[in-house]
């Protein structure tokens, strides 16, 4: 397989699909979540991400959150799918937006004395930077030109 099959918009390999799955996952469980069952956002920890959309009138913070997870967990499940990069960069593009929200918002409670603790502001950081690394290059993983030599060394060896 050569270099440009790799970054052509008709290849997609399996880890790249299965990482937008789990972020399609990871968005449509919490946007689920936020949408029906909102009352178990509690924590002081979720009172920065819930003020940053208090002026916004279609529904109540957590559950405007949840709207929002929804549509980034489906633009994720759909660039699985589909197997584009653009579809992918604008899911990840969702997923960073969203993420960088909440890391945000957590950092904000942490500021105004209403955070439970550092965690949340850790988790959403890390999967916000993670996902902006793989928005760079959406369609493999750092490792994949390691893992090209490995496999032709071995085709070449057994030849």
């Amino acid at each position: 397989m050569s270099r440009s099959d790799l970054i052509s918009e008709q290849y997609m390999s399996r880890r790249a699909r299965f990482y937008l799955l789990v972020a399609a996952g990871r968005h449509l469980i919490i946007g689920l979540l936020c949408v029906l069952d909102p009352g178990s956002f509690t924590s002081g920890s979720y009172q920065g991400i819930i003020d940053a959309v208090a002026g916004i009138s279609l529904g109540a913070g957590i559950v405007f959150w949840g709207y929002l997870f929804l549509i980034t967990g489906a633009a994720c499940l759909i660039a699985a799918v589909v197997g584009r990069e653009a579809a992918a960069r604008a899911g990840l593009l969702f997923s960073v937006v969203t993420t960088a929200c909440w890391a945000g918002g957590f950092f904000a409670s942490i500021y105004g004395g209403t955070s439970a603790g550092y965690t949340g502001a850790v988790i959403w950081t890390a999967v916000f930077l993670k996902d902006a690394t793989m928005l760079r290059q959406p369609l493999r993983n750092p490792f994949e030109p390691l893992i090209q030599k490995v496999t032709a060394d071995l085709t070449r060896r057994d030849k």
